[in-house]
């Protein structure tokens, strides 16, 4: 009951003191996104060198009160109303640093840490390894924040440093909730702190965004021009009908989320020989980078584990900064979240036989149309009015049955070679490291503490290693290969062969069928029973069924009966409010619906508008309710009306709420 109930279930427990004197501003609009709520990043870079923790720890403190920068010190508050806000203290104090910083230190080397010695490393062969948060445990300290729910309950700082030495090396660890910052924000970051620590403060670049957002320029832009990717926007009922099979897919297979490494010699081998087909075409003009190749390559890892006409829609980050020179400047610091995406599909079918060069040319054609600043600024402009007007990102793909990958390229943000804390060094490494620069990492890993509620398939190229080594990390569905290692390892001669995985394809009733009659069945009112879709008989039972669970439910509101509210949930069932974290759990919910109950009254009519089912044991269903809604601490009656997406899950037999 997302728009019913936002309000409330924000207030989960009574928050930190409010300090009046402190400087109230601003999320920016593409910040304060509840997908981005879900991600808390951990960012762990490895130095072979042993560094001074309390010099890290000081010279980011001290970035962080800087004129501007002084933002990122700030504290995360939710407002009534379900935005969040900065508050910055007027003077950062020891109770109230700008910093959560943390240290320990280990007299062993890092091979004799029971988990440090875990830490991902290079072999001779295609390697996988877990993702980075297995390794959570090196990069958080004693009480830092882990949720966006404790940024909003506890007064701490935006960004908390934990370091780790080790008799051989040291690990650094920056973690941030998402809302705060992308990439391109802690890159700049880095630069800056790295000029605090070396001295020269001088060096650090001017913070904007600090009220503004200096993103207005991309999407309040006068241009008339249509985007590329609006022509694969999902509108209207596929929206739902794409989201519930996706968290189908998702919840009933699940991610698995890894890192892996391919050699020099075998990555070097797989992009040339793309890059030979792309040269056999005979145009000079045509071109593909080492990056579309990665892409193509990871279309055909994900087309192994689906049907052949499912389509894979490709959303690939971009970051406007450095493409949009009329509204960014070089000089200038931009920390928040300041992205873009170009989108290319591709049929399943088509990535398993067709040669990688030739998916690699369909994304470098996708980049070279997508990418300049004129449709930028459209996609940007465009993506702004779907926000405001309908509170969501766009849904992008070909079809209710498309397969969203995400795509980031972190490999230009040059962490191995740009970033340098010499300063600090206290004991020099004594490794021999090919192509190593002191104060250096020779690793980084990146990933969110949490899922999130909106899960897929994702991949982050991370660059090279100092030995040419390429480092991919991503999260995938459980029932595809992750990575094709074994095709891999057969030969750093020629593109790897898939190997065969069994696919997996849902039993879906309706959503297989051809679109058009997907249509006009969902269109078709609820009391027309399903005419054209030959399976009256055997989804009538199940529609009666989840007809009553609903009208069960519409009179749980009207009499404020928390448990038969909450009994009507599956054991792991979820609220999904807008702008807030979920509530989740047989607990969780009831702790919300005794919220609810205890500071509204409900005097509304409960209408069915749709029931689609989608499998024997998922369906959705749309309701409406209107009436008039009271406070019960005012007693103040309003007209309150609504619309309702359920999500509904059958469990032994019976037909459960699942969200």
């Amino acid at each position: 009951m997302a728009s019913l109930f936002s309000w409330l279930l924000g207030r989960s427990s009574q928050g930190p003191p409010i300090f009046p004197d402190d400087e109230v501003l601003p999320m920016h609009p593409f910040d304060d996104t509840a997908t981005l709520r879900d991600y808390t990043m951990i960012w762990t870079f490895r130095y072979d060198e042993v560094l001074d923790p309390d010099m890290l720890g000081d010279s980011l403190s001290q970035l962080f009160q800087m004129e501007g920068w002084k933002k990122l010190g700030g504290r995360l508050r939710l407002r009534p109303d379900g935005k969040t806000e900065v508050h910055v203290p007027r003077m950062f104090t020891k109770e109230r640093p700008s910093l959560y910083f943390t240290k320990e230190h280990h007299d062993i080397p890092m091979a004799e840490h029971p988990e440090a010695s875990k830490l991902p490393a290079s072999t001779a062969e295609p390697t996988t390894f877990p993702g980075a948060r297995k390794f959570a445990s090196l990069a958080l300290g004693p009480g830092a924040p882990r949720t966006i729910q404790d940024y909003f309950q506890k007064d701490v700082p935006q960004f908390s440093l934990h370091v780790v030495t080790f008799t051989d090396g040291t690990l650094v660890s920056i973690n941030f909730n998402h809302v705060t910052s992308d990439l391109g924000g802690l890159k700049a970051i880095l630069k800056a702190w790295q000029s605090i620590l070396a001295g020269k403060p001088e060096e650090v670049a001017p913070f904007v965004g600090h009220k503004d957002d200096p993103m207005a320029g991309l999407y309040n832009d006068e241009t008339t021009v249509k985007p590329t990717l609006a022509d694969t926007q999902l509108t209207g009922w596929r929206i739902p009908v794409w989201a519930l099979r996706h968290l189908v897919e998702t919840w009933w297979k699940g991610l698995d989320a890894r890192m892996i490494c391919i050699p020099k010699k075998v990555i070097d081998a797989i992009v040339q020989e793309a890059k030979d087909h792309v040269a056999l075409k005979g145009n000079a003009d045509l071109f593909v980078s080492e990056n579309d190749v990665i892409m193509a390559f990871c279309n055909k890892v994900v087309a192994s584990g689906l049907a052949s006409h499912r389509h894979i829609a490709n959303l690939l980050v971009i970051d406007p900064r450095t493409r949009v020179k009329s509204v960014f400047r070089d000089d200038t610091a931009y920390v928040q979240n300041i992205t873009s995406s170009a989108i290319f599909l591709c049929q399943a079918g088509e990535a398993i036989t067709a040669p990688t060069g030739e998916i690699a040319l369909r994304s470098r054609v996708a980049l070279d149309e997508q990418c300049t600043e004129e449709q930028l600024k459209a996609t940007m402009k465009y993506a702004y009015r779907s926000m405001m007007d309908a509170g969501n990102p766009l849904v992008l793909g070909k079809g209710v049955d498309s397969v969203l990958m995400v795509v980031t390229n972190w490999s230009k943000a040059g962490f191995l070679d740009q970033f340098d804390f010499s300063p600090a060094i206290v004991k020099p490494s004594d490794k021999n490291r090919p192509g190593a620069k002191s104060g250096h990492p020779i690793y980084y890993h990146s990933q969110s503490l949490g899922t999130g509620m909106v899960t897929m398939n994702m991949v982050t190229i991370m660059g090279r290693d100092l030995e040419g080594n390429l480092w991919l990390s991503g999260e995938f569905s459980a029932g595809i290969s992750i990575f094709p290692i074994h095709g891999v390892r057969t030969s750093s001669k020629r593109l790897p062969t898939l190997g065969s995985t069994p696919t997996f394809e849902m039993i879906i009733t309706i959503s297989l069928i051809q679109v058009e009659e997907v249509e006009r069945t969902i269109r078709t009112p609820l009391t027309q029973k399903w005419i054209g879709v030959d399976m009256l008989s055997a989804m009538s039972s199940d529609i009666e069924q989840i007809t009553a669970a609903l009208h069960a439910y519409g009179a749980a509101l009207k009499s404020g009966n928390v448990n038969q509210a909450v009994n009507l949930y599956t054991s792991d069932g979820v609220i999904l409010p807008p702008h807030f974290t979920p509530s989740a759990g047989t607990k969780g919910l009831h702790e919300a619906y005794t919220r609810i109950f205890g500071s509204i009254e409900l005097e509304v009519t409960f209408h069915i508008d749709e029931i689609v089912v989608m499998s024997p044991e998922w369906a959705f269903a749309r309701t409406t309710a209107s009436g008039t809604k009271t406070m019960k601490a005012t007693k103040e009656s309003e007209p309150h009306s609504n619309q309702e997406l359920f999500i509904m899950k059958k469990v032994e037999g019976e037909w459960k709420i699942a969200s």
